[in-house]
């Protein structure tokens, strides 16, 4: 996994690097580039097969995405996302908390509505914009709380530190700002012996810097 995480990386900052200095007509310093701040609030869940007894939690995260316009109304976002997840095991009575540091790779389209919204006399600009594309996480630090018995433990000593999946978004930006929706769906399993996978669903808001 963790080779995998690093091949990927690597990937995507060589395929940045070509677009800047080769002759393809993608838009390398177009106006449309913009550095994101992002705040993220919804639920986070776990799925699998042994899910069960595993609760639903509050979740939020906060990043910084860079809109990056490719061709058209084509973009590539990546990005630096701060996320915590929690939730309660029902069946062994504790508690986790996991804190991740998380790659979204997205590739988006932003169809533009400015002119309708132009004729409504409501904002100068106005898109629908819809995303998806894979996301890579890696544990910082969290705690596996044993209720019943007081006892405290790194998180990371019993659930697997590195996740990957899918992130799916359609929202709208209106000027400098956005709102949004997001669905993310890991397919690494965080357990070795039980096939637990992260999902989270909530609500996306974004300034454009």
């Amino acid at each position: 996994m963790k080779k995998l995480f690093t091949s990927i990386l690597l990937s995507v900052m060589a395929l940045g690097m070509n677009a800047q200095v080769g002759n393809l007509p993608w838009n390398g310093m177009s106006e449309k580039n913009k550095i994101v701040a992002t705040l993220g609030l919804g639920g986070s869940f776990v799925t699998g097969k042994h899910s069960d007894g595993f609760s639903s939690s509050f979740s939020y995260k906060l990043g910084v995405l860079y809109e990056w316009n490719v061709y058209d109304d084509f973009y590539f976002i990546p990005g630096l996302e701060f996320i915590d997840r929690s939730h309660r095991n029902v069946g062994y009575d504790s508690r986790i908390s996991m804190a991740y540091v998380q790659f979204p790779l997205c590739a988006a389209y932003k169809y533009d509505l400015t002119s309708v919204v132009h004729a409504l006399d409501f904002f100068e600009t106005f898109d629908i914009t819809a995303k998806v594309g894979p996301y890579f996480s890696a544990g910082l630090f969290g705690t596996n709380i044993e209720v019943a018995d007081d006892v405290y433990k790194s998180v990371f000593d019993t659930y697997d530190r590195f996740d990957a999946g899918i992130l799916l978004g359609l929202g709208v930006d209106i000027g400098d700002f956005a709102l949004g929706l997001e669905f993310s769906r890991g397919f690494a399993k965080f357990h070795d012996k039980m096939r637990l996978y992260h999902m989270a669903f909530g609500v996306t808001m974004a300034y454009k810097l």
